[in-house]
């Protein structure tokens, strides 16, 4: 049969990659007959990845195929049958064999197959390189050259022949060379389960395993054997098909048998019981520290070799003869014993290490608790600090205990240093109710200062700082709707006969000048005071920090003590609101002096929002829950933002510095802008263009209708869906594209310049299409 060749190959392949190649033909069975069409067979080989010419499907098809069918079982058989054909060399004998084991070792060096090597040269997949394709893989020595010569057939070599002949040239002259001695050696020294490593590479228990996993196998032991070795090693264990024989490897090592060290002692059991073990050792230890020698120094070149701590008791002996020790055989034999190994006639030189080198003497404590504690407390008095105050800071919790590395902080806090042994030492005589914590309350009342009601003359001292910072004036102007608040917080009070400024101090556990907005609000709403929801928002808004939800009571306090609660028995013309509203409307109005650059951003925003259909103040009212017309300056741009306003970042901050509030810096006084953008007028540019100008735009707009009515089309099919009265100069001459008007750049300069609006970058295209409808066309 001529398909013999091409069976082998498929056998190879699909045994390679782990192939089951009867479930995939019967995949293509779809009428489930146990055969395949002819039609179906070469796409199933196509979805596997082996790719066969046509001329060699046709080949198995001619063989195989019976009524246009293919029988899978017969195949699969044939398939199988064809491995166990015996394989020949080639039929001409060849001179090359040393060649072919040359060859051989490089793939090896190379961890390939020579099918690995050459398939990407064998486009057409049928065994066959062309000689170029050879040497360009290999180069041009003269192995190669000799390999050429006895397989080139018309330009073609047939790289399956000659992985067969190597296989051959290789069965009966490889041996087991000495290195796999010394590999199994180890295995057996070490007690590695071969067979459990071939498991981790060998997943479908085949027994094989390809160039790659097969050295890995070898290098997962941990054996110091070099690559030029292990490559001279598997040459052994090669099979025909390019794989390793990893089953028969790990055979070899289990039957492997070591053979025991024969001893050179030959000590008879009177003479070693003339010598006390102990006696023996104790003179060696004298020896070892009269000499000052190193034994562990002694012993390391067996821990590089591997020995794992055991050595035979001659390699013992002899060890202590190289360094001429003053101990004879018997004493040395005697001290062995008193250390076996795991063998027999074995020593474990760790325990002989550990028993004759002399331990470091530990440091007894020459100081006790008290005498920390009296340290400590000397520090504190001297310094006038306390413990208690630092260390509560580091219990979050408020369970009374903290980590030793949190004392630790807590005295470094105090510029107070604990040695290592004094961190211990205060654990364990003040321990904590948690394992390994420490509780500091206890350690704070042995040493902090004793003083009485420190706590309380601290609060004391500290309440009386805030209460005279809220007493003080403040000379500054509060806006009429928050003065008016004010006052009633003060009449509610005057009548309930209390003073605010103690009650909120008192609320300020951290004494520093502000409290939660939580408790502002229930310190007003709660009787005697009982401010309405609309004044409470007013004065949170107002002496709220920016940023935080904290009320700054301090500020709060003072404008509350320039309350004045005395009738009203001014005229009627000028009373204390009035004349406050009246003030604060004087700084409210917009100045004249405002900078151009300001005014001609006052002019596009007006223009904008207008055509957006927003009022003036939309953008910032948001921000403003109070209505008292500030909002912080550091969020107008994201309010410009948000309308989709574009600004750029030094016009933006000339308008800022410009309406900035003039009692509080970092508001920004909203409505003085939108005052000032209400008393400014847009105009166009186009009111002082000049003749020339003019008369280019007539001419343009002329044209324009003469195309336009010649097409029967209106100026304002360009602008449809646009709501708005103006748009960019960008879109404006995207638009007229749109129906085919192409300008000169002279004629596109003037409409810019007649009906661009200021200095901005919108035109009016409304007015642009009234004045092109009422000119006059040109005649034709």
């Amino acid at each position: 049969m001529q398909s013999t060749k091409l069976l082998q190959r498929i056998y190879d392949y699909t045994f390679s990659r782990r192939i089951d190649l009867t479930d995939e033909l019967n995949s293509f069975d779809f009428k489930k007959c146990g055969s395949i069409s002819n039609v179906s067979f070469p796409r199933c080989f196509a979805s596997m990845g082996l790719q066969l010419s046509p001329a060699q499907f046709q080949t198995l098809i001619d063989d195989f195929s019976q009524e246009g069918t293919i029988n899978i079982s017969d195949f699969v058989r044939a398939v199988q049958e064809s491995q166990e054909l015996k394989m020949t060399t080639s039929e001409i004998p060849h001179s090359c064999e040393t060649e072919l084991r040359v060859l051989d070792a490089e793939l090896t060096r190379r961890r390939q197959t020579l099918y690995d090597a050459l398939r990407r040269y064998d486009r057409v997949n049928n065994g066959n390189v062309p000689t170029q394709c050879f040497y360009t893989e290999f180069g041009f020595g003269p192995t190669i050259k000799t390999i050429v010569n006895e397989y080139e057939v018309d330009g073609q070599i047939n790289y399956h022949q000659i992985q067969k002949d190597m296989s051959f040239s290789q069965k009966d002259q490889v041996q087991i060379p000495d290195t796999f001695n010394q590999l199994a050696r180890f295995v057996k020294s070490k007690n590695i389960d071969a067979r459990l490593l071939l498991s981790r590479f060998d997943t479908e228990r085949t027994g094989q395993l390809n160039p790659r996993s097969f050295i890995s196998l070898i290098s997962s032991f941990g054996v110091n054997i070099g690559p030029s070795d292990i490559e001279k090693m598997i040459v052994a264990f090669r099979l025909p098909n390019g794989f390793y024989d990893a089953e028969r490897f790990v055979d070899l090592i289990d039957q492997y048998e070591v053979s025991r060290p024969v001893t050179t002692l030959n000590i008879t059991r009177e003479r070693l019981s003339t010598v006390d073990p102990m006696e023996a050792l104790n003179h060696a230890k004298d020896y070892i520290k009269s000499h000052r020698i190193n034994v562990r120094e002694m012993f390391s070149k067996f821990d590089d070799e591997g020995a794992n701590g055991v050595i035979t008791e001659s390699r013992f002996v002899r060890l202590f003869h190289q360094y001429r020790f003053d101990v004879n055989n018997v004493e040395l034999v005697q001290i062995a014993s008193l250390f076996p190994g795991n063998g027999p006639e074995t020593v474990n030189y760790h325990y002989f290490i550990d028993a004759v080198e002399e331990k470091p003497a530990v440091p007894t404590t020459t100081f006790t608790v008290d005498d920390i504690l009296d340290r400590i407390r000397t520090y504190l008095h001297e310094q006038k600090r306390h413990f208690g105050l630092i260390a509560s800071r580091f219990d979050r919790e408020q369970s009374g205990d903290i980590t030793p590395s949190q004392l630790v902080s807590a005295f470094q806090f105090l510029q107070f240093r604990l040695s290592p042994n004094e961190v211990p030492m205060l654990r364990n005589a003040f321990p904590g109710h948690k394992p390994g914590t420490v509780e500091w309350k206890a350690l704070a009342s042995e040493v902090d200062p004793i003083e009485q009601n420190y706590q309380q003359h601290l609060i004391t001292q500290k309440t009386q700082y805030l209460e005279s910072q809220t007493e003080l004036p403040s000379t500054r102007q509060v806006p009429p709707n928050v003065y008016a608040a004010n006052k009633k917080v003060m009449m509610a009070c005057a009548k309930a006969n209390i003073k605010p400024n103690p009650l909120l101090v008192r609320l300020d556990r951290s004494f520093e000048g502000t409290i939660t907005q939580a408790q502002f609000v229930n310190f007003l709403q709660s009787p005697p005071i009982s401010l309405p929801a609309a004044e409470l928002r007013i004065i949170i808004n107002f002496y709220r920090l920016n940023g935080s939800s904290e009320i700054d009571y301090v500020k709060f306090c003072r404008d509350l003590s320039l309350v004045d609660l005395t009738p009203e028995q001014k005229p009627q013309d000028s009373p204390p609101e009035l004349f406050q509203r009246q003030q604060y409307e004087e700084q409210t109005k917009p100045q004249h002096d405002i900078p151009m650059i300001v005014r001609l951003f006052l002019k596009r925003y007006k223009m904008f929002v207008q055509n957006a259909g927003l009022p003036l103040s939309g953008p910032f009212t948001s921000l403003d829950g109070g209505k008292t017309g500030l909002i912080p300056a550091s969020r107008v741009g994201e309010c410009l933002n948000y309308i989709g306003f574009d600004t750029a970042r030094d016009e933006l901050e000339t308008v800022l510095n410009t309406f900035r509030d003039t009692r509080k810096f970092e508001a920004f006084n909203y409505s003085l802008f939108v005052k000032a953008a209400e008393a400014e007028v847009a105009e166009y540019s186009g009111g002082n263009v000049p003749p020339e100008v003019q008369k280019e735009v007539l001419d343009t707009e002329m044209i324009i209708k003469d195309r336009l009515s010649s097409r029967n089309r209106s100026i304002r099919m360009a602008f449809a869906g646009i709501a708005r009265s103006t748009i960019s100069i960008e879109m404006f001459f995207e638009r007229l594209a749109t129906i085919d008007l192409v300008l000169k750049s002279s004629q596109a300069n003037a409409l810019v310049r007649k009906y661009r609006i200021d200095q901005s970058d919108q035109i009016d295209w409304r007015k642009f299409c009234n004045d092109v409808e009422n000119c006059k066309t040109l005649g034709f």
